[in-house]
């Protein structure tokens, strides 16, 4: 099981490929943010994560999709 900064630099990598930023973005936050427990970071840090955990979930989904995918759909490519 990895740690929440190793799930964090993960993300970071997988933000930082080549490809489409909104799949990039999709990818990191499923992959690896999702699984971040917020209790195990540092308290200074947790209302931003529960922001941006909010933030990358807040759309309904279509059918055959989530609220991330549904999210970054919406999103323009300068806000993803």
């Amino acid at each position: 099981m990895s740690t929440a900064w190793e799930q964090i630099e993960a993300a970071a990598l997988s933000l930082a490929r080549s490809g489409p930023i909104k799949d990039r973005l999709a990818d990191a936050y499923r992959n690896h943010l999702a699984l971040v427990n917020p209790e195990e970071l540092p308290a200074a840090l947790r209302a931003e994560f529960r922001a941006c955990h909010e933030t990358l979930t807040r759309e309904r989904p279509l059918p055959g999709e989530d609220a991330v995918r549904a999210t970054v759909r919406k999103m323009s490519n300068q806000d993803a």
